[in-house]
């Protein structure tokens, strides 16, 4: 099993199992002689639930997946060329394949044995919108390998066009002519660039948060492995203790 293959696999282990069976495949990886497998396997985080259901859709539902994700290119394509029946046709394969989708994801994760919550099955339908509206996301939800939910919240000619499309009369041209909504649309994009830019820096400062958070996170549990396996050791010294203290006593009861 390759890297790629082996870090799909894992992120298809259930959440509560997963730190446990990362690190028995490390060990296993080490013990075979690929350490650079076993190190790529312990640089692995655990996913939240909502993830992990989309990792399996990524596994089980490869084909719906795939048919989302090709959706939203058509999409922006149909919004970049003001194409606004083909928008609507496309939006509303796009919400049933949504809808599909989250099912199955909710499907899977109850077949796992770890439901989903109403929280979770939300972050599922954002992380599914997100794959539709931004093409890397989307590859990272093909990848199988999340960490966490997906959101956008992106404003760009994209969506400021889908919107003008879809409020456009049907089988009708839009209001303006092309020219005058594309600069339009032009003109509003340029204004929300910068606001995109400075998000994009704040979504970078999160994540680099959130892996600091992660990271210490697992020194925690790690730690607290370390503290039970030492209230153990000191559990049977304690017990050892106490026999050797009870055969001195019968050895003295002996020589009385």
């Amino acid at each position: 099993m390759d890297v790629d293959e082996a870090v799909r696999a894992l992120y298809r282990v259930p959440p509560p199992d997963f730190v446990a069976e990362r690190d028995r495949q490390a060990a296993l990886a080490r013990d075979g002689g690929d350490g650079h497998l076993a190190a790529e396997l312990k640089k692995q985080r655990k996913p939240v639930l909502a993830a992990w259901a989309v990792n399996l859709l990524a596994g089980s539902a490869r084909k719906q997946l795939d048919a989302l994700v090709d959706v939203g290119a058509r999409m922006r394509s149909a919004q970049r060329d003001l194409r606004a029946d083909e928008v609507r046709t496309l939006d509303r394969e796009r919400a049933r394949l949504q809808r599909e989708l989250t099912a199955t994801a909710v499907k899977l994760a109850e077949q796992a044995g770890h439901p989903l919550g109403g929280q979770a099955v939300q972050q599922v339908e954002q992380t599914l919108h997100a794959a539709v509206s931004d093409p890397s996301q989307a590859a990272q939800v093909q990848a199988g390998t999340l960490v966490k939910p997906l959101s956008y919240s992106g404003f760009g000619l994209d969506e400021l066009s889908a919107e003008a499309l879809l409020r456009a009369p049907e089988r009708q041209k839009p209001a303006a002519p092309k020219k005058k909504l594309r600069a339009e649309l032009a003109a509003a994009a340029e204004d929300v660039r910068r606001d995109e830019q400075s998000l994009a820096e704040a979504r970078r400062t999160l994540e680099e948060a959130e892996q600091r958070q992660a990271e210490l996170q697992e020194q925690l549990d790690q730690a607290a492995r370390e503290v039970d396996d030492a209230r153990e050791a000191v559990r049977k010294a304690r017990q050892q203790h106490e026999q050797a203290q009870q055969r001195h006593r019968e050895l003295q009861a002996r020589d009385q």
